[in-house]
């Protein structure tokens, strides 16, 4: 269901709070994907449901859809998504925020430093909350969840993580 094209001018469309879901394969969501088989079983929970007139989504190709899990399907494309924190969020949040735009960016199994400014995945997630807000709308927060990528490679977090936080700490570009 395409609700709309960031590039369209509708003024009667309500304000979006705009969320950027960001990081690694927790955000993406892995929830209900099986380890052996590498498939997702289908249950959404109730806290993950979709309310297509208060939670959208903006899918790969850059259009406002229903939002549903799994949210990152055709964002983290390399695996297979299950649920994750964003729908659960969304809905905890929806009747004091009002029509929320959730921004799918996260990309499971990938290091820091791809998120660090310049790096593709960085560049990719601004494009993506600037198409969002181009629309209408207003960025609300950057939600950031991680994998277990890091806790692989702990030494190399400590000196990437300052720049990292340089990076996100000056979003103003979007």
């Amino acid at each position: 269901m395409e609700l709309s094209n960031p590039t369209d001018n509708n003024e009667a469309r309500p304000a979006k709070q705009i969320f950027i879901l960001s990081g690694q394969s927790n955000m993406a969501g892995r929830g209900g994907v099986d380890r052996h088989t590498k498939q997702w079983d289908g249950v959404v929970p109730p806290e993950s449901s979709p309310d297509g007139s208060k939670i959208i989504r903006l899918n790969a190709h850059l259009h406002w859809e229903e939002a549903r899990e799994p949210l990152h399907h055709d964002i983290d494309t390399k695996k297979t998504c299950g649920v994750g924190p964003g729908m659960s969020f969304a809905n905890a949040v929806k009747e004091r925020v009002g029509v929320i735009g959730l921004v799918p960016c996260a990309v499971g199994g990938t290091a820091i430093k791809e998120w660090a400014r310049g790096a593709h995945l960085y560049e990719n997630m601004v494009k993506r909350a600037k198409a969002a807000v181009h629309g209408g709308g207003e960025i609300k927060a950057v939600l950031w969840y991680q994998g277990r990528a890091i806790r692989r490679r702990e030494r190399m977090w400590s000196p990437t993580r300052r720049a990292w936080r340089r990076s996100f700490a000056t979003c103003e570009q979007i």
